[in-house]
């Protein structure tokens, strides 16, 4: 007669596997207030970087998606910087990572940034205002003037501030008492820090 012995396979050490050890952080961010989808620079690009944390944190997002997952940190509580392409930073964001979940940190908002356009013109393709003319600039973004500027116009030139980076249409008007004389400049292309249009000509026929 046989016996036979059967015995349990052993799996290494008879203990469950481990269970998760690292968590997440989500991050959001929105520019001036507006969704980043809309609102981000094109081509900017978003930065998230720990300053104090277990794990070291430098994450790259385009601006446009408007979030970023960070994955893989181990538990406890973060602190980070943001910055936006152009310079534009948040810091001291916070962030509880606990394991196997993932944490929303603290909301972000980027300032928008400034743009400042200067607009120069020509009267009759050359240096002909009259004495005591005005030429008022107006940069028009969707319909909206954005900003408004009165020079006189022997300046031929003047700056548009506090814009944001978009697509202009500049709108100049030679004023002289009664008598005007209209101009404009379609498809300008503002971004953020200093531009330049023109010089815009202006037609006018009562200036010498």
């Amino acid at each position: 007669m046989f016996a036979f012995v059967i015995a349990a396979c052993d799996d290494g050490g008879g203990a469950p596997p481990p269970g998760p050890t690292t968590g997440a952080v989500r991050f959001a961010w929105t520019v001036g207030g507006q969704p980043a989808v809309t609102a981000c620079p094109a081509g900017a690009q978003v930065t998230i970087e720990s300053t104090s944390g277990t794990t070291p944190v430098n994450k790259m997002a385009s601006c446009d998606a408007g979030m970023l997952f960070v994955t893989d940190l181990k538990p406890g509580a973060y602190v980070f910087n943001a910055t936006l392409t152009g310079g534009a930073m948040k810091s001291g964001i916070n962030a509880t990572v606990t394991v196997g979940t993932v944490t929303t940190a603290d909301p972000i908002d980027f300032a928008a940034a400034q743009a400042s356009l200067r607009v120069s013109w020509t009267v009759n393709g050359g240096m002909r205002c009259t004495a005591t003319a005005m030429v008022t600039a107006e940069a028009v973004l969707g319909g909206t003037i954005s900003a408004l500027q009165a020079a006189p116009c022997g300046d031929y030139q003047t700056t548009l501030s506090g814009l944001a980076a978009g697509t202009y249409t500049v709108d100049l008007l030679l004023s002289d008492g009664s008598m005007m004389a209209p101009a404009e400049l379609q498809n300008v292309t503002v971004q953020a820090g200093p531009n330049m249009a023109g010089p815009i000509d202006i037609t006018c026929s009562f200036c010498p």
